[in-house]
């Protein structure tokens, strides 16, 4: 496994586009500041297996969980796209919103759930063909809340709210 260039990073972590011949990826990993923060090493690792519980052709897809030069991360599918913050003042299609919002219900209405609980224009990410990619899942949590007895509008950690900040700033009404 080769790496070529770092293509992204956040709060604790990096990600590179990595090649294994010819199959690329992406690999994320802890950050040089966080390498040795045990509290974002649990949450890269959460990450990782909220990740392998979820297949939707809407969300990022995990591989596997390896090691790379001294450091363990994701081991993830390599997307192209532009992050939606990105186009910023062009008003999408509905069709494309209708895509994520059906990647947010379906995790919201696994067993048990999953919130993202980081839906923002940077962690959704659309190609020139209009498809997309939900990313950065170390921010969501799984547990026994019940998604149908919760207040769609209300509710702790529930990810609609924040749909509809996303829907009114970049999506055609």
């Amino acid at each position: 496994m080769k790496v070529l260039r770092k293509i992204g990073s956040g709060g604790i972590s990096d990600v590179y586009h990595v090649a294994n011949g010819d199959q690329n990826y992406a690999f994320k990993t802890l950050n040089h500041f966080k390498s040795s923060d045990d509290k974002a090493q649990l949450r890269l690792k959460n990450e990782y297996y909220t990740l392998k519980r979820i297949e939707h052709e809407n969300i990022i897809k995990c591989i596997n969980w390896i090691r790379l030069k001294n450091r363990e991360g994701i081991l993830m599918e390599l997307f192209e796209g532009v992050e939606l913050n990105k186009l910023s003042g062009q008003k999408l299609s509905n069709e494309i919103f209708m895509k994520i919002e059906e990647a947010i219900i379906y995790i919201n209405e696994m067993q048990p759930p999953i919130f993202h609980n980081d839906i923002t224009e940077k962690n959704i990410l659309i190609s020139r063909d209009g498809k997309i990619r939900i990313i950065d899942f170390s921010m969501s949590y799984s547990g026994g809340l019940n998604y149908h007895n919760m207040d769609n509008k209300n509710c702790l950690g529930c990810d609609r709210p924040k749909l509809e900040i996303i829907r009114t700033k970049y999506f055609k009404r």
